[in-house]
């Protein structure tokens, strides 16, 4: 049944069925229609005046393994929502009052927003521990692993060049590919950006949104939190939190030593964000407001965002000689970036 096609007295009876309360009202925490997935989140009001989420996911198996995640993370005290209950594409969690720590980290405190980074990757080496402890990795399907997939990735740097007709410097593709294939051992969050977590009314950090999660390296979770438009530090704040928290996850699941590992997939993963920013901006033709983007959880398409972001990346691509090629050319990906 297509989430579409559901009414408000269909998204009533789905959450009778699920829960046994009626529904009171309803609303979207973000857009409605904020992507093209199908997927769908629901912020309900019982008749009792408790708040639920309730949330579609259009691909069956993902809302199986969110499911399950939640369910077995949950049950030992981990830092996720209760599940209620489910039924094939359709699950109610708990409600999490608090703001999406992508949202708070944007502060001109800057003792607080580092604090807050800090906390933000803690919860996720603690999330990976539960995860092994409950031997979660062991029902878990490794993600985003193929050839295809890792060509991909370096695929959006010649996207970028397309769209913005700056000459991409000569780079060894297949040498990149190889920094990227790992043995997937460790359970992750792998969409692990902060927009994907709540930071609590008692301050605890809670994390949403499992559908994508699966086997990968444990340090994904570390590159994706620090690659996020969102989150900027000091380069070295950002580089004492890299030396600190690379040692705990596990040098076998990288084919090179995790420092390389880390600037090269970081480099790509940027350059594949700044390639949808730059995709979006040119099809509605304007940044969009950042405490919109923010307020919704959207991706940054700001002007702010993407400076940094090819900021971040031109830094982090310096730090290794597959990249290095890349840093004028992210360089001036920034400059052009100011005349749209």
């Amino acid at each position: 049944m297509s989430v579409e096609n559901n009414d408000e007295r269909q998204i009533k009876k789905i959450f009778w069925d699920l829960t046994g309360y009626k529904v009171k009202n309803f609303s979207h925490p973000g857009h409605k229609n904020r992507d093209d997935s199908g997927n769908k989140v629901l912020l309900v009001t019982s008749e009792n005046e408790q708040k639920f989420i309730l949330t579609f996911r259009k691909n069956i198996e993902h809302a199986e393994l969110e499911a399950e995640v939640l369910k077995r993370i949950s049950k030992v005290k981990g830092p996720v929502p209760k599940l209620i209950n489910s039924s094939k594409n359709w699950l109610v969690q708990e409600y999490i009052a608090g703001d999406r720590l992508s949202s708070v980290i944007n502060t001109e405190n800057k003792d607080l927003c580092s604090d807050l980074i800090y906390r933000g990757i803690s919860s996720l080496i603690h999330l990976q521990e539960i995860a092994k402890n409950i031997h979660l990795f062991k029902s878990a399907k490794p993600v985003c692993i193929s050839k295809y997939w890792k060509e991909l990735e370096v695929n959006a740097l010649g996207s970028i060049s397309e769209l913005t007709q700056l000459s991409l410097p000569n780079i060894d593709r297949n040498k990149i590919i190889d920094v990227l294939t790992i043995n997937p051992y460790s359970f992750v969050k792998w969409d692990a950006r902060p927009g994907n977590a709540i930071l609590g009314i008692e301050q605890q950090i809670v994390w949403i949104d499992w559908e994508h999660s699966g086997l990968r390296a444990g340090i994904d979770d570390l590159i994706w939190f620090l690659s996020d438009e969102w989150v900027g530090l000091e380069p070295k704040i950002e580089l004492e939190m890299i030396s600190e928290f690379i040692n705990f996850f596990n040098k076998q699941e990288l084919s090179v030593l995790p420092e390389k590992y880390l600037r090269v997939f970081g480099t790509t993963h940027m350059c594949g964000k700044l390639f949808a920013i730059i995709k979006h901006q040119k099809r509605i033709k304007k940044w969009k407001d950042r405490n919109f983007c923010l307020n919704f959880e959207l991706m940054g398409v700001t002007l702010q965002e993407s400076q940094n972001l090819a900021t971040k990346a031109a830094r982090w691509a310096g730090q290794d000689e597959l990249t290095k090629p890349l840093v004028p050319w992210l360089r001036n990906l920034k400059l052009w970036l100011a005349e749209q």
